[in-house]
């Protein structure tokens, strides 16, 4: 992250990394948690012969636990105040995410597909 958005992190207490700021840990937690849910639903309505619904919830499941791996683009929402050091800081967290954990974003684009193949077979059964 660039110096400057260090220093302009608004109530972010200094010397803690922004991705163990409060911020960043309630919202990978409740992600998880999220995740976690969608998939035990996920589950249930399969068990119950409900496929579409079930592919929507896996899905689901899917960009949650994504998203949760992006906690620190939250926290540099949260505390980030300059436009400009934001956006500077938010690029830089995507190139290093690319560039170290590429998983992510196949986990988010995976987890799209399938939550439109359920919807759009949930939709179909209307027909």
């Amino acid at each position: 992250m660039p110096r400057n958005a260090e220093q302009d992190r608004g109530n972010q207490p200094q010397g803690i990394p922004i991705e163990a700021s409060k911020v960043a840990v309630y919202w990978r937690v409740g992600l998880y948690f999220l995740s976690a849910a969608m998939m035990g639903k996920a589950l249930a309505d399969l068990s119950s012969f409900a496929a579409g619904e079930s592919l929507g919830n896996v899905g689901m499941a899917l960009i949650f636990a994504g998203l949760a791996f992006r906690s620190k683009e939250a926290a540099i929402l949260a505390y980030v105040r300059d436009p400009k050091i934001r956006n500077k800081a938010m690029i830089q967290t995507r190139q290093t995410e690319l560039k170290n954990r590429p998983y992510v974003t196949w986990i988010l684009r995976t987890g799209w597909i399938i939550l439109a193949i359920g919807v759009g077979q949930e939709v179909s059964a209307w027909f």
